[in-house]
C-alpha cells in the first residue's frame, strides 16, 4: 500500500503529534517525506512520562513483569539522522493536569490503559489513585503532571546533508 492509496499528496505541511510509538518508525516517517510537500513535524516525549514513572512501579504488581515504556525523541532523532536528515529540534515543558469528577470516574480511565481485569489489579491501582490524586475544593479530583516535550521538523528537500531551515 502506497500513501496515494489513502490520500492525495502532496500536502504542504505533514505532521505526526504524539503517534510514533510504533514498532517501524523509519517506515512511518518515509510515508510522511512521500506525503510532503514542504515542512514535516514531529512532536513527541523526551525522558519519562509522568504516567511512565507511575507504570514503572505499577506494571510489576499488576502483571508480574517489567514495564517498558515506547520509544521517546531520542529514537526518532537516531532514525532521521541514519536516514541522512539533521532536523530542528526545539524541547520545551508541558505542566497539565487531568480532571475527574470521581475516584471512580478515575479508575474507569486507567482500568484500560493499565490492563486491568482482576479486582486484585483494580485495588493495586485504587491505592495508587489514592496517593496520586488531589482532591479539589470544587469537588473531584485531579492529576498534576508534566513532561518534556520535542518539537522536530525539516523541510522536504533540505534532508540529504543540508541543515534545516525554519
Amino acid at each position: 500500500m502506497t500513501v496515494a492509496d489513502d490520500l492525495d499528496p502532496p500536502y504542504d505541511v505533514v505532521i505526526a503529534s504524539f503517534s510514533l510509538g510504533i514498532p517501524d518508525i523509519q517506515a512511518a516517517i518515509e510515508k510522511m517525506i512521500e506525503a510532503a510537500s514542504g515542512h514535516i513535524y514531529l512532536y513527541h516525549f523526551a525522558g519519562e512520562t509522568h504516567w511512565d514513572r507511575d507504570l514503572r512501579e505499577l506494571w510489576p504488581k499488576l502483571h508480574g513483569k517489567e514495564y517498558t515504556p515506547g520509544p521517546k525523541s531520542d529514537v526518532l532523532y537516531n532514525v532521521l539522522y541514519q536516514m541522512g536528515i539533521y532536523p530542528n529540534v526545539r524541547t520545551f515543558q508541558l505542566r497539565h493536569s487531568q480532571r475527574f469528577a470521581s475516584m471512580e470516574e478515575a479508575m474507569e480511565h486507567f482500568r484500560h490503559q493499565y490492563h486491568i481485569t482482576t479486582a486484585a489489579q483494580e485495588a493495586i491501582v485504587q491505592e495508587h489513585l489514592a496517593r496520586v490524586l488531589k482532591e479539589v475544593e470544587e469537588g473531584g479530583y485531579v492529576m498534576p503532571a508534566s513532561s518534556i516535550r520535542v518539537k522536530i521538523w525539516w523541510e522536504k528537500g533540505s534532508q540529504e546533508g543540508e541543515l534545516a531551515e525554519s
